[in-house]
């Protein structure tokens, strides 16, 4: 059996951090997948799985019925998209994560905690490490999604594929920023 790890909205909260996903698996698998071929890891350099084998994230279809929602939106419009990732592209999904903040920037330990990544790897402390920026994808400056860089004047030669997986991002960019 494995086990649920959780964690915190903020301190005294009593709110736990959970992600949902389609097809949920443990967090090592999930990175497995998404990996550059092997799983995430610290900067590339390191040897261990920065995720958890023993997380397993639980099904959207128990995700809170609003979220939901907008996720299984999300999902039908990224569809399955390529996106670019450090060393390598990674097929697109939609994930809900709940109890990580009562408002305002989620708490980045709460975050970690619900991806299923582990504390510490390969002497990092991954809470350290980590950084939450938040983005406004309302902003009439965001031109090409989530997951680009709108101000890259620079344009690669793109193949048909490629263009038709920056319109799914670009329209589920419009769904995250109506919400």
């Amino acid at each position: 059996r494995k086990r649920l790890k959780t964690g915190t909205a903020g301190e005294g909260s009593g709110i736990t951090a959970v992600m949902y996903m389609e097809n949920p698996m443990s967090a090592a698998a999930l990175s497995e997948e998404s990996g550059s071929g092997t799983s995430w890891l610290v900067g590339g350099e390191g040897e261990e799985n920065l995720a958890d084998a023993a997380v397993v994230h639980r099904d959207l279809q128990t995700a809170p019925a609003t979220a939901r929602g907008i996720a299984q939106r999300m999902s039908q419009a990224l569809d399955s998209a390529w996106l670019p990732a450090s060393e390598s592209d990674t097929k697109g999904r939609v994930v809900v994560i709940t109890g990580a903040g009562l408002s305002g920037v989620p708490a980045k330990g709460s975050l970690l905690s619900a991806l299923g990544l582990k504390d510490h790897v390969d002497g990092k402390n991954l809470v350290e490490e980590a950084q939450v920026t938040p983005k406004d994808y309302s902003h009439p400056n965001v031109v090409k999604g989530f997951c680009f860089m709108d101000f890259d004047e620079e344009e690669d030669e793109e193949d048909e594929e490629e263009d038709q997986d920056k319109a799914k991002v670009k329209a589920t960019t419009t769904i995250m920023a109506s919400e």
